[in-house]
């Protein structure tokens, strides 16, 4: 009975912590929309860490779009370490895709036939079922 208790703790926890990447990864695309009507583009990177001190998002978007970019729960420093992080990358025919793990692998899979969250051509807001075993489940916002 305890060690249930504490896998459903966990779980909870993990969904928690899931549920704030998905509020932030929103929150930096909502920046970077506001920065594309003030500046015609989005600024260009390729899988660049998001949430970098310095980074390409801190330079373009804080502090007129947002004033701090937020980073996932569990990488307090923001600088993406090991495959915590959120992940941002942009082309210059103006697309842009933004992605991050998550904890809870049951999240129920919402983009269908997408089988990498980085992959920028693709478009759509979501939870990605990878065939990674090292990105098991990943959470994307692209560009409208």
């Amino acid at each position: 009975r305890a060690a249930r208790l504490k896998k459903l703790l966990v779980a909870a926890i993990r969904r928690g912590r899931d549920t704030q990447r998905k509020s932030d990864l929103a929150s930096i695309k909502t920046a970077l929309e506001v920065y594309h009507v003030d500046n015609g583009t989005f600024p260009v990177a390729t899988n660049a860490c998001a949430s970098a001190t310095g980074g390409v998002l801190q330079q373009f978007l804080v502090p007129n779009s947002i004033g701090v970019i937020p980073h996932d729960p569990r990488d307090p420093t923001g600088q993406c370490s090991g495959v915590l992080g959120y992940r941002y990358s942009a082309d210059a025919t103006n697309n842009f895709v933004l992605y991050t793990n998550l904890e809870y692998d049951n999240d129920t899979v919402t983009l269908l036939g997408i089988t990498t969250c980085s992959n920028i051509a693709n478009k759509g807001n979501g939870v990605v079922g990878t065939t990674s075993t090292t990105d098991p489940r990943c959470f994307r916002v692209t560009n409208d």
